[in-house]
């Protein structure tokens, strides 16, 4: 294959890359958009089962000490009584501590259930806010799923488009040419720049006024000392060497023609 022909494969490629980029790009963003949602829906579900878990806890605590009030109850009657009968003053002393003693412990519970009501109550308040959000989300899921099942779908079968036609370009480059691209292209993305004005439009190092007089007799292919990108000349660096970070939409197919040689 001459010079010309590996360079307009190589810019083939190159444009080829570019838009392979931009689809795995939106490709990303809209399947963590998707995993988001869905893993914010599975962490509301698991602390509203935790909330509820919490209620039912103190709820069975409450139930408990109003329990032990009524024993309390219970024991303050036998205490008065056991005070009615005192014969002596020793006996009257005892049986008044013990009556206190009860009384104290029945404020203590009554306390108790006074400060439980408040953190069910702000228990229950949470459990309705986070409920709501979770509602919120599965409504969302429920109406974009579909919407967003089929784009990611449509943004596949176009990656797997230009995945076909960048390995069918690649057939047309030599061995030793298409290991120099591959192995530069697996880490960067694309193994092939512009070289425009003394400079590789891919990484802006300058290159020697040597090189580049070579590069531009198009007799002969050299790659940037910097980026290792396969270098040819142009006049201008291809907008495919700045693409954007996500196409604006994704039926919009990046341009499949060779660009013409400088």
């Amino acid at each position: 294959m001459s010079i010309q022909a590996s360079i307009a494969t190589l810019r083939t490629l190159q444009v080829l890359d570019t838009r392979i980029l931009q689809l795995q790009s939106e490709l990303t963003d809209e399947r963590a958009n998707m995993d988001e949602k869905s893993e914010r829906h599975v962490a509301l579900v698991s602390k509203i089962a935790n909330l509820e878990t919490a209620v039912e806890g103190m709820e069975g605590t409450r139930s408990e000490l109003h329990g032990e009030l009524r024993q309390l109850n219970i024991q303050v009657d036998k205490a008065r009584e056991k005070l009615a009968r005192c014969r002596n003053e020793k006996e009257a002393n005892a049986a008044q501590r013990e009556v206190e003693e009860i009384r104290r412990m029945h404020r203590e519970r009554e306390f108790e259930i006074q400060k439980l009501a408040g953190l069910i109550d702000e228990a229950r308040a949470d459990l309705a806010k986070v409920e709501a959000e979770r509602a919120s989300i599965a409504e969302q899921i429920d109406e974009t799923q579909g919407v967003a099942v089929e784009k990611v779908r449509a943004l596949e079968g176009q990656l797997a488009e230009q995945l076909a036609k960048k390995a069918k370009a690649l057939d047309g480059l030599g061995r030793s040419l298409r290991g120099r691209y591959e192995t530069v292209s697996n880490k960067k993305g694309s193994g092939v720049a512009a070289a425009v004005g003394g400079t590789c439009s891919a990484c802006h190092i300058e290159i020697s006024p040597m090189m580049y007089q070579e590069i531009m007799r198009l007799q002969e292919l050299f790659t940037c000392p910097s980026c290792l990108r396969i270098l040819y000349y142009s006049e201008t660096a291809p907008k495919s060497e700045a693409p954007p970070k996500v196409a604006a939409h994704a039926d919009e197919g990046a341009s499949e023609e060779e660009p013409s040689e400088s």
